[in-house]
């Protein structure tokens, strides 16, 4: 299940799943919460990309029956806490900022440029295969060192 589904780092992560390495996604989220990224048809749209493959379903991971409602959820869970990624969330970020450009969050990285969707989709997508089992219930950072 990939939770926060319907745009930016979520749509990449059940992209990159579902192309590349062929897994059944469950692909979660909240449209119509109180910010205004994920919608209901941007989720159908993800899914429609992926006939048999993506379920897109309308779930609030702070709500238990939503998440037994939308999964089977046996094996591991971890969460992925990427840095400033060239997503709508970050544009809303930079205009909370009165900000012009979301390259100037750059600054504070390390590598000095913001990180693309499918980047985290990778590191996302490498906690899935049987080599990553052992690391359940763990906040992954990555953020090229923005929280070292």
């Amino acid at each position: 299940m990939v939770t926060g589904a319907a745009r930016g780092i979520g749509a990449a992560v059940v992209d990159r799943l579902a192309a590349d390495d062929g897994w059944q996604v469950v692909a979660a989220d909240i449209p119509g919460a109180t910010y205004s990224f994920g919608k209901a048809e941007h989720l159908r749209a993800l899914a429609a990309r992926w006939p048999g493959t993506v379920l897109p379903v309308v779930a609030d991971v702070r709500r238990q029956d939503d998440m037994d409602r939308a999964a089977d959820l046996r094996g591991t869970a971890n969460a992925m806490s990427p840095g400033p990624t060239r997503t709508a969330m970050l544009r809303a970020s930079a205009d909370l900022y009165a900000l012009t450009e979301v390259d100037e969050f750059a600054r504070h990285q390390m590598v000095d440029r913001i990180l693309e969707p499918h980047e985290i989709a990778s590191a996302v997508c490498r906690l899935c295969g049987e080599g990553a089992y052992a690391v359940n219930g763990s906040v992954v950072h990555s953020d090229k060192r923005i929280t070292a």
